[in-house]
């Protein structure tokens, strides 16, 4: 392989792809919080790599950063091209980080933090983030490093937008649900929850989200034809706040926007569409702090179907009850887990430094 010239950055953020090559839009969204806090605090320079993705490329310009897209080509050559960049720090951030960091990188001086969402693996970096609500409870194998670990829901990321946001106030009837599963959605649960509902005719207008990797709008149009209650639905948005600050019910995956929607303080019915995501649907749960549907992502389409509409009757029914979720969820989430992340990074700069300069000391002969 020639030799791969990056952008010069003393922190790089690699970011996860899906299987079908489009980069995590979630994942993507997270680091840029990040970065933008390190740039705006602390004036490092940062670059991200990516692989091959117009509107990751699109967004990570807009907002000012470095970029170096991996060619499918050059894709089997990353990790080489990882360890060839000047970068001090290498944030990783995807879903498709194996057990373990390469062993090329480890060897390396360069500082490794892992931004992650599950457990059960081996990781061998400097530090590991997890913001996740379970993440107090995961448990990781141990690597090659002195890993450090920052596990739990204060270190949630979230733009600043959600920085100072006030609770929303409480609604006495229900009138409008969102539903959200991402902008990509690749377990199709956006169009399961459509289905699902299309037989009832309910009292609220309900709100389908969708983003620019979603790859199953017909099958959706189709679902929404045959749906006896209102509806509408919304592409590519910048942002979920607006909807979450005043949608009555939010019907969420146990990703990102139910963080969002913690923060928010609105009551929401979070779907767990992978068998992770069950650990930070019932962690919810237990501080009543959502209406979780646990193991929503293996269940038989028609009991999936009734559990659905007899939660939301539920919770559509219990104003009390819906005010107790929404305030304990505001509770978990205080908005400055990005803040916290960049300290973290940041102090993986000072730690790799010291550690290269006591590396170059001179050693004396017995």
């Amino acid at each position: 392989m020639a030799k791969v010239k990056l952008p010069n950055s003393v922190i790089l953020f690699r970011i996860g792809s899906h299987k079908n090559g489009s980069v995590s839009r979630s994942h993507l969204q997270r680091c840029i919080h990040i970065a933008g806090e390190i740039r705006d605090s602390y004036t490092h320079s940062i670059c991200f790599i990516v692989r091959e993705d117009k509107y990751a490329k699109r967004l990570i310009k807009r907002n000012g950063f470095a970029i170096y897209s991996l060619s499918d080509k050059l894709a089997a050559y990353e990790t080489a091209i990882l360890v060839q960049s000047r970068s001090e720090v290498i944030v990783f951030d995807g879903i498709d980080i194996d057990n373990k960091i390469p062993e090329a990188l480890t060897k390396s001086h360069k500082q490794i933090v892992v931004i992650d969402d599950s457990s059960n693996k081996r990781l061998d970096a400097d530090a590991v983030i997890n913001g996740s609500f379970a993440g107090g409870k995961y448990r990781y194998a141990k690597g090659q490093r002195n890993t450090r670990y920052f596990l739990g829901p204060k270190y949630c990321v979230l733009s600043s937008e959600y920085d100072d946001f006030p609770v929303r106030p409480s609604a006495g009837e229900v009138k409008t649900v969102l539903v959200s599963f991402g902008s990509v959605d690749p377990k199709g649960f956006t169009v399961k929850v459509a289905k699902a509902l299309k037989d009832f005719r309910l009292p609220y207008e309900f709100i389908y989200v969708i983003g620019p990797g979603f790859q199953q709008i017909d099958e959706l149009s189709d679902a929404l034809n045959e749906q006896k209650s209102n509806f509408y639905f919304v592409e590519n948005l910048e942002s979920l706040s607006p909807l979450l600050a005043t949608a009555d019910i939010a019907i969420l995956s146990a990703g990102r926007a139910c963080y969002e929607a913690a923060r928010v303080g609105a009551p929401m019915i979070v779907v767990p569409t992978v068998k992770h995501q069950d650990d930070v649907a019932s962690a919810f749960g237990e501080k009543t702090a959502a209406f979780p549907l646990v193991n929503s992502w293996g269940m038989p389409v028609r009991e999936f179907n009734v559990k659905l509409v007899e939660l939301l009757d539920l919770v559509a029914s219990d104003k009390k009850m819906r005010d107790t979720v929404r305030m304990n969820a505001y509770r978990i989430i205080d908005g400055k887990g990005r803040q916290r992340a960049a300290k973290i990074i940041m102090s993986c700069i000072s730690l790799g430094r010291k550690n290269l300069s006591q590396s170059q000391l001179p050693t004396t002969m017995a």
